[in-house]
C-alpha cells in the first residue's frame, strides 16, 4: 500500500524524469552527416504580429522563411550554441544566441525608414518621397544661375538612389552639368507647425563630393518661419559625405509657427571647387511616426501554369497596392482593410489571372497565381522534293499544348545549298568562295564625319554631319549615291543642320533624330523625315529626351534609339526610346543595362541587339545586350572581341556588323559580325581606312569619318556581298501560306509552306528555316525546311579544281578564281571555293563544252571540246601558270 509520503516521492521522481526528457528534446540531435536542424517561426514585432518572409542565417548558412507561415528549417553543423541572424525588408535585423533546436523570433519595425508592409509614416507636418519624375506639388525649384542647372527628379545621369531611400529622389547633379558654377534651391510648400512643440527636419542624404579636404560644393538646409521672406541656416554639408545617411535637424524656431518653409540650397562659389552631386529623399518637416495601417497580408507563389516553374518578375496587384514576384515565384503584398478583395496576377507573355482573396486583418492569406500562357511546338524538319522547274507544298502543323491561346508569327531564315552528287565524283559538295575584301567607291562630295546613312532602293543616302568646309559646325547637306552611275548627287538638305544624329529608313522614309545643332554645343530632339520618293522633308514628334551620339535601328516598322550623350561633356546614358510612325508617338522602354554612347545597334529576327560604346570618363565597353520586345527586357549576350566605340554599324545577312571606331584610344579598321543564332562574334576583313565617327549602311558601305580628333575624310568604301538588310529576310524559293495565326489552347493550326524550284538553276538540296515566334515566354521555335531537287535524267555534272603553278614549280589550289563554262546555248560564270573547286550540272545537249579559268596575275587556261558523259561525273581540272616564268 502506497503511503502519502511514497506517493509524493514517486511523483517527484517522475517529475525529475520528465525534466530530463524536456532537456533531452531541447538539445538538437545531430544527423548522420553531422548537422542539426534548427526550426522556428519569424513574426512581425509590431502591431500586426503576422508571420514574416525573412532570411535566417547561422554561420554563413541561410534559409528563407515561408511568407505565409513564417516557418524556417535550417541545417547547420552541430554545435553547443548558434548565433542566429534574422532579417526582413523594413525591419531591424536581429541577432541572438540559440542553444536549443527551436528559436522563434520577432522583428522590430525599422521606424526610421518605415518601409515594412502595413506601416506608414504619420505626421502633423509634411512628408515628401519624391517618387515622381517632376517637381512635387507645392514645391518649387529656383535657378540662381539662369542656365537650367537645377534640382531634378528624374536622375538625369542615372547615378541611382544612394541616400538610403527607395524609388525616386531629388538630385542636384553638378557632375551632370559639367561642374559649372551652380546655384539652385529646392523649396518646400508652406507647412503649418502651430501644434508642435519640438519640430524637426529629417531626410535621407547622399552628399557625394570630391574627396578633398576643402569644400567642393556646398549644401545648406535653411528654414523660414515667415513663408520664405527670411531664412535661417540650420545645417550645412561641404565635404564628402556620401550616402546612405540619415539627417535629423531640430528646428525649435519653427515651434508653433504656421508659415514654415524649408529649402535645400546647393551652390558653389569662386573659392569652392565644383562638386559631384547632392541627393535627398524621404523628407519630413515637423514630426514623424511609423504607424500601423489596418489590414492584412497576401502572399503566395506565381507559377507557370504549363510547367509549374516559378515566374520571376510577375506583378500581383490588389485594389490598393502591388508586389513583384522573386526568382522563386514568391510575392507578399499588404492589403488595407479586410474581406474579399479582387487581385490580378500578370506578366508580359502570360495571360492575366484574376481571383478574389479573403483578406484577414493582422493575418497572412495565401493566394497562388498559376499564370496561363500558350506553349507552341512544331515539327523539327520539313522536306519537299519538286522537280527542277516545279514546286511542292508541305504542311507545317503549329500545336499549342499550353493553357491559353497563343498569337504566332512566322518568318523565314535563309540557309545553304549543297549541289547534288554524281556517280564517281572525286569529291562531294562545294564550299563557298573566299570572302571579298573592302574596296574604294567614289569619294563623298565633301570631307565628312558624324553623319548618318541608310540604304534604300539600291542607293546609299547620307545626311548631315560636320566638315572642314563648315569649319567644324553642323551641316544640313545631304547626298545620295547611285551605284549604276557610280556618282554622288546632292538631295534636299535637312531642315536642321545637325551632327552626331541617328536615324534609319522605315519604308521609303528616313527618320533622323537627336544630335547637336548650331555651334555643335546645343542638343536637339527634333525628328525630321526624308521622303526618298519626293525628295522632301517633314517633321515628326520630337524625342522626349534629346541626346547626341546614340544608336538607332528599326524593328517591326518602329525606330529604336539607345543611349547617347546628354550634354557635350556628359556621355553615357541608358535611356531607350521607341518611335511609332503610325501614331507619331514615342514610348520610353526599359533602360539599357549600362550607360553608353557611341554604341552600335541592329534588329535581327524580332530582337534588338546593341554592342560596344563609351561610358562617362572614357570607359569603353565590350558588352552586347539583346532586347526582346515581347518580354520587354534586356539580356546579356556574347561580348565583342575588343572594346570599341564610335564605329560604323548596320545589319546585313542576319548579323550585326560593326567596323572601324576607336580601340585603345586610336582609330581602327577592324570589324566584327555578331551572329545571334550561335551567339558569337567573328572577324570581318579590315577596312581600307582607319576611321572613326563615320556613317555605315547595309551593303556594306562606310562613308567618311575621322582619323583623329578634329579631322575629316571624304573616303567611301564597300565590302561587297552583304546586301540582305532586313531584320527578317526572305528565302527566294520558299513562301509561307500565312505569316500570322492564333492557335487556341490545346489546339493546332496548319500552315502550308511552298517550295518553288522554278527559280533555281542547279539540282541539289536547298535548306532554310521557318521561324515560329509567339507571345509566350519560351522563345521562338524553328522548323528546318529542305527542298531536294534531283537532276533531270538528261543532265550531267562538270567539276574540277583550278590550281596555279608558280615559277618554282610548286602548285596550289586557286581560291576565288573565275571559271566560265560555255555550251551550245548558254555560258555560266562560276567562282572557285576556298579549295579551288568548281562544279556545275548541265544538260548533255550543251556539249561539247569549253571551260576557261582565269585569275589575277595568272595566265588563263581554256579547255575546248569537252564531251559529256552521262554515266558519271565529268572531271576537268585546270592549271594556270605565272606569265613571267
Amino acid at each position: 500500500m502506497l503511503t502519502m509520503k511514497r506517493v509524493i516521492a514517486l511523483l517527484s521522481a517522475l517529475c525529475g524524469m520528465f525534466g530530463m526528457l524536456v532537456m533531452f528534446v531541447a538539445t538538437p540531435a545531430a544527423h548522420a552527416d553531422g548537422t542539426v536542424t534548427l526550426t522556428g517561426v519569424v513574426k512581425d514585432g509590431g502591431a500586426h504580429g503576422w508571420p514574416l518572409g525573412a532570411t535566417v542565417t547561422v554561420g554563413g548558412v541561410s534559409a528563407q522563411t515561408s511568407p505565409v507561415t513564417g516557418h524556417y528549417a535550417l541545417a547547420v553543423p552541430a554545435a553547443g550554441s548558434y548565433e542566429l541572424s534574422v532579417s526582413s525588408p523594413g525591419y531591424r535585423t536581429r541577432t541572438e544566441s540559440v542553444t536549443g533546436s527551436t528559436a522563434d523570433v520577432t522583428l522590430k519595425v525599422d521606424a526610421d525608414a518605415c518601409r515594412a508592409p502595413g506601416y506608414q509614416y504619420a505626421t502633423d507636418g509634411l512628408i515628401e518621397g519624391f517618387d515622381g519624375t517632376s517637381t512635387p506639388s507645392g514645391w518649387t525649384v529656383q535657378d540662381g544661375v539662369g542656365q537650367g542647372w537645377v534640382w531634378r527628379f528624374d536622375d538625369p545621369a542615372k547615378v541611382g538612389n544612394h541616400t538610403g531611400g527607395t524609388g525616386g529622389f531629388a538630385i542636384m547633379d553638378d557632375e551632370y552639368y559639367t561642374w559649372q558654377a551652380e546655384d539652385s534651391t529646392l523649396v518646400s510648400p508652406v507647412v503649418d507647425l502651430s501644434t508642435l512643440d519640438a519640430p524637426s527636419i529629417g531626410f535621407a542624404n547622399d552628399f557625394t563630393m570630391w574627396d578633398y579636404t576643402v569644400p567642393s560644393g556646398i549644401g545648406d538646409v535653411d528654414v523660414s518661419v515667415d513663408g520664405g521672406t527670411t531664412w535661417t541656416n540650420v545645417w550645412r554639408d561641404e565635404l564628402l559625405d556620401a550616402g546612405p545617411k540619415r539627417v535629423d535637424v531640430p528646428i525649435p524656431m519653427a515651434a508653433h509657427q504656421a508659415h514654415v518653409r524649408v529649402r535645400f540650397h546647393y551652390y558653389t562659389s569662386p573659392d569652392v571647387t565644383a562638386g559631384r552631386w547632392w541627393a535627398i529623399d524621404d523628407v519630413y518637416i515637423g514630426d514623424r511616426s511609423c504607424a500601423a495601417v489596418p489590414g492584412g497580408m497576401v502572399a503566395g507563389r506565381v507559377t507557370d501554369a504549363n510547367t509549374g516553374a516559378p515566374v520571376d518578375g510577375a506583378r500581383v496587384a490588389g485594389p490598393s497596392g502591388s508586389a513583384t514576384s522573386g526568382a522563386d515565384g514568391w510575392y507578399t503584398t499588404f492589403a488595407p482593410g479586410h474581406g474579399s478583395q479582387r487581385f490580378v496576377g500578370s506578366k508580359l507573355q502570360y495571360h492575366d489571372l484574376r481571383q478574389p482573396v479573403a483578406v484577414r486583418a493582422d493575418r497572412v492569406t495565401e493566394a497562388d497565381f498559376p499564370l496561363p500562357t500558350g506553349q507552341i511546338s512544331v515539327a523539327p524538319e520539313l522536306t519537299v522534293s519538286p522537280a527542277l522547274g516545279g514546286s511542292g507544298t508541305v504542311p507545317l502543323k503549329v500545336t499549342n499544348t499550353g493553357t491559353a491561346a497563343a498569337k504566332v508569327t512566322l518568318a523565314e531564315r535563309p540557309g545553304g545549298f549543297r549541289i547534288a552528287d554524281e556517280r564517281k565524283e572525286p569529291w562531294s559538295g562545294l564550299g563557298s568562295p573566299p570572302a571579298a575584301g573592302w574596296s574604294s567607291l567614289p569619294d563623298y562630295p565633301i570631307d565628312i564625319r558624324d553623319n548618318v546613312a541608310g540604304a534604300y532602293g539600291g542607293k546609299i543616302y547620307s545626311f548631315g554631319g560636320t566638315s572642314s568646309s563648315s569649319q567644324g559646325n553642323p551641316l544640313a547637306n545631304s547626298y545620295v549615291y547611285d551605284p549604276s552611275t557610280r556618282a554622288w548627287s546632292q538631295i534636299a538638305s535637312e531642315p536642321v543642320a545637325r551632327e552626331e544624329g541617328v536615324g534609319a529608313f522605315i519604308g521609303g522614309k528616313f527618320y533622323v533624330v537627336d544630335g547637336a545643332t548650331a555651334d555643335g554645343e546645343s542638343l536637339t530632339g527634333e525628328l525630321d523625315v526624308y521622303d526618298a520618293a519626293t525628295n522632301t522633308w517633314s517633321t515628326g514628334a520630337p524625342i522626349p529626351v534629346p541626346e547626341a551620339d546614340a544608336a538607332a535601328t528599326v524593328l517591326d516598322g518602329r525606330l529604336y534609339v539607345v543611349g547617347g550623350c546628354a550634354s557635350r561633356a556628359f556621355c553615357g546614358t541608358s535611356g531607350v526610346f521607341r518611335y511609332d510612325p503610325a501614331s507619331d508617338t514615342w514610348q520610353q522602354l526599359p533602360d539599357y543595362p549600362t550607360p553608353e554612347s557611341w554604341l552600335g545597334c541592329g534588329a535581327i529576327e524580332g530582337t534588338v541587339y546593341c554592342a560596344g560604346g563609351q561610358q562617362s570618363f572614357g570607359t569603353v565597353s565590350t558588352a552586347t545586350y539583346a532586347y526582346d520586345p515581347g518580354a520587354n527586357t534586356w539580356t546579356p549576350r556574347a561580348k565583342v572581341p575588343t572594346a570599341l566605340w564610335a564605329m560604323g554599324y548596320t545589319v546585313a545577312d542576319g548579323e550585326l556588323m560593326v567596323s572601324g571606331g576607336v580601340h585603345a584610344g586610336l582609330s581602327t579598321n577592324a570589324g566584327f559580325a555578331y551572329d545571334p543564332v550561335s551567339d558569337s562574334w567573328s572577324a570581318l576583313p579590315d577596312s581600307v581606312n582607319l576611321l572613326t565617327r563615320g556613317a555605315m549602311a547595309c551593303g556594306l558601305v562606310k562613308i567618311g569619318g575621322a582619323q583623329s580628333f578634329g579631322t575629316y575624310s571624304p573616303y567611301v568604301e564597300t565590302l561587297p556581298g552583304h546586301t540582305d538588310c532586313g531584320s527578317d529576310r526572305d528565302v527566294s524559293w520558299m513562301s509561307l501560306g500565312t505569316t500570322s495565326v492564333t492557335v487556341p489552347a490545346k489546339g493546332s493550326v496548319v500552315v502550308h509552306v511552298r517550295a518553288d524550284a522554278s527559280g533555281v538553276s542547279q539540282p541539289g538540296t536547298y535548306s532554310a528555316t521557318v521561324l515560329v515566334r509567339s507571345d509566350t515566354p519560351y522563345g521562338p521555335r524553328t522548323a528546318g525546311m529542305s527542298m531536294r531537287v534531283d537532276p533531270p535524267a538528261s543532265w550531267t555534272k562538270v567539276m574540277g579544281t583550278v590550281t596555279g603553278t608558280a615559277c618554282d614549280g610548286t602548285s596550289a589550289p586557286l581560291a576565288g578564281a573565275s571559271v566560265f563554262v560555255a555550251g551550245r546555248h548558254s555560258k555560266v560564270a562560276l567562282t572557285t571555293d576556298t579549295q579551288g573547286r568548281y562544279a556545275l550540272w548541265v544538260d548533255r545537249t550543251e556539249g561539247p563544252l569549253q571551260v576557261t579559268a582565269t585569275d589575277d596575275d595568272w595566265t588563263p587556261q581554256a579547255v575546248t571540246g569537252l564531251r559529256l558523259n552521262g554515266a558519271w561525273a565529268n572531271v576537268q581540272d585546270l592549271a594556270l601558270s605565272r606569265p613571267a616564268c
